[in-house]
């Protein structure tokens, strides 16, 4: 029982650290937020490649620290432009996506698709939604 109490203290002390690391509207690490799926495919088969997806939560502070310290330096780069597209989605804000068929879909059953249940996650599809 100790164990585990050491173990949860820990955890929340690092999620209070990685969450204070980043200013209220700080837009430095914001990606781009995915709406339409089928759009970013043409996207993917037109320039051959793939489509990186951080599925995320607005109050994960994991999702902010892989946001601060990986992906928001590969876009702001300028390196990965033509060689990846770099997109999010938020499952706790109850926005919609239209997935790779066109279909409109809650981002969470989007998510819930691809065996998604924590965050974050990090997901490579190719153009046609395989991972």
């Amino acid at each position: 029982m100790k164990g585990i109490l050491l173990i949860m203290m820990a955890l929340f002390s690092f999620c209070a650290d990685a969450e204070d690391s980043e200013r209220p509207g700080d837009d430095r690490y914001k990606l781009v937020e995915a709406h339409d799926f089928s759009r970013d495919a043409v996207l993917s088969r037109h320039n051959k490649m793939p489509i990186l997806l951080l599925v995320s939560q607005t109050h994960c502070p994991f999702c902010v620290q892989i946001k601060k310290e990986i992906l928001g330096p590969m876009v702001n780069s300028g390196e990965y432009l033509k060689r990846l597209l770099i997109r999010e989605i938020f499952i706790d804000l109850g926005g919609t996506v239209r997935d790779f068929n066109g279909k409109v879909l809650a981002n969470s059953d989007f998510a819930l698709g691809y065996k998604v249940y924590l965050t974050p996650t990090l997901l490579f599809l190719d153009a046609d939604g395989n991972e």
